[in-house]
């Protein structure tokens, strides 16, 4: 049974290889330069100053298996000039490729959209590279495209995706009818 929990600082290590690896393998569209500059030395440096400066209604949870980490999620107040209609932001959620499917993804959106709602951060807005084939799934879940634009890594020019939903309960309604799908 996977177990979704807020992540501590001894959970750097473990998340920041998640990270790394799921960024190379799921983002393989990028340039090589990009891929290799966000290594797990740069993932964890990432993290240990996120959690030395952490804000109050931002969340980092770790997924995890019988005591092994198998992903993370990270939400947070959104803070994009670009995007000024949503309030909280689903912003990471990785999950080693073994254990993607069923649950896994629909239990990390269910609780990042649930932090955010009790924070009062909703609307929610996400962001997804126009790459992403992952993307296709947010559509049923009644998120809305908003924006298009490029995010610039490394000095290059990435296409991607602002996404906005406007009803955080229904969202978390149908993350819950996923995830009963997929109990025993």
């Amino acid at each position: 049974m996977y177990m979704l929990q807020p992540a501590e600082f001894t959970d750097i290590d473990e998340i920041s290889i998640i990270h790394a690896t799921c960024w190379n393998e799921s983002y393989s569209f990028m340039p090589d330069e990009v891929l290799k500059s966000r290594n797990q030395h740069f993932r964890a440096a990432q993290w240990a100053k996120w959690f030395s400066n952490k804000k109050p209604q931002e969340e980092l949870f770790k997924l995890t298996i019988k005591d092994q980490t198998v992903g993370f999620c990270f939400c947070k107040p959104n803070d994009d000039p670009d995007f000024n209609t949503g309030l909280g932001e689903i912003h990471a959620a990785y999950i080693l490729p073994e254990h993607r499917g069923g649950p896994t993804g629909p239990l990390m959106m269910r609780a990042m959209a649930m932090h955010l709602l009790e924070q009062q951060l909703a609307p929610l807005v996400l962001w997804a590279f126009r790459s992403n084939k992952m993307r296709i799934a947010y559509a049923h879940l009644g998120w809305e495209q908003s924006i298009q634009r490029n995010r610039y890594i490394a000095g290059h020019a990435l296409p991607e995706v602002g996404y906005i939903h406007n009803d955080a309960p229904m969202l978390i309604k149908r993350l819950t009818n996923v995830i009963n799908r997929h109990s025993p």
